[in-house]
């Protein structure tokens, strides 16, 4: 299947960090390292700092998007080393966007990072891979587990882009860091 026309990166996480559509090339931070998924490879962390760290490009910085990954916990327990901490699978710092789940049920949310989310009605709870997706147009979000739709209410916060975004975790200071593998 050939890659739609208008993904603007794509992290495969086969043994090497490129971006495969573009050039924004990540780097590992902390602990990360390189797992087998389902298609192909993944990026494994072990939730306490890690990501990687994929900067502040300006094709990243928007308002509607989707983003989707194959996401696996890697305990039913916790989706983060941090005590208390959600598990966030792509997110920017503080004042942007992050796709993540949440600590408590491992639902599936979207955050205007530190300051507001919303979140699924459906969980990721077992140490299965599921294939995890948002999509954000206007003020409508709909969260996707293994292809099956879930509809939020309205979310429409203004993200702004003055950290650099990551896989694992919070773009600028590594928290709410993923325990598994994306």
């Amino acid at each position: 299947m050939p890659t739609p026309a208008d993904v603007v990166s794509w992290w495969k996480g086969d043994g090497n960090l490129l971006d495969e559509v573009g050039n924004n090339h990540g780097s590992l931070v902390g602990h990360a390292t390189y797992g087998s998924g389902i298609v192909g490879g993944t990026f494994d962390f072990d939730g306490d700092s890690d990501a990687v760290l994929v900067g502040n490009p300006s094709v990243l910085q928007l308002q509607n998007f989707t983003i989707e990954a194959w996401v696996k916990r890697a305990s039913t327990a916790k989706v983060s080393a941090f005590q208390g901490a959600d598990g966030l699978i792509f997110s920017y710092g503080t004042g942007g966007y992050g796709l993540g789940l949440d600590r408590e049920s491992g639902r599936p949310f979207l955050s205007h990072i530190r300051a507001s989310a919303v979140i699924a009605n459906t969980s990721v709870a077992d140490t299965n891979f599921h294939h995890l997706a948002v999509t954000k147009s206007g003020g409508t979000v709909v969260f996707y587990v293994d292809g099956v739709a879930h509809a939020v209410p309205e979310y429409a916060p203004t993200f702004t882009f003055t950290t650099p975004a990551a896989i694992g975790a919070a773009g600028d200071l590594f928290d709410a860091a993923f325990y598994g593998s994306v």
